[in-house]
């Protein structure tokens, strides 16, 4: 039985900015930039969070999974931009190993009010 995570591949319609991160060396420091790599259709879903306060500022940290077609691309260093907010990748898994599906595990930190 082959793994479906949507009734059909019309329901994966929220559209991710696919960025990876590019280092650079600026008077011997590395600076962390982000180039964009393409745009993805996927499946969201938000499975809850929660709030820690962190030097008098309110965290909130929310888990997130993403369906999408599998792509040899993502990696768990990339983050993707889902309705302008930036969400990185924790995990990407290969389902059924049959390069067909990939279910990425998101985490966005944001501060709150």
């Amino acid at each position: 039985m082959h793994y479906k995570p949507v009734k059909n591949s019309l329901s994966m319609t929220t559209p991710a900015l696919h960025q990876k991160p590019v280092y650079e060396t600026i008077n011997g420091r590395e600076k962390k930039t982000f180039r964009n790599v393409c745009v993805r259709k996927g499946y969201f879903k938000e499975k809850g969070g929660g709030e820690v306060v962190v030097g008098g500022v309110k965290i909130i940290t929310k888990t997130i999974t993403y369906t999408c077609r599998f792509s040899k691309q993502l990696e768990a260093t990339d983050r993707l931009i889902i309705y302008g907010k930036q969400y990185e990748i924790t995990n990407v898994e290969d389902v059924e190993m049959r390069h067909y599906y990939a279910v990425c595990e998101l985490k966005y930190l944001g501060a709150g009010a």
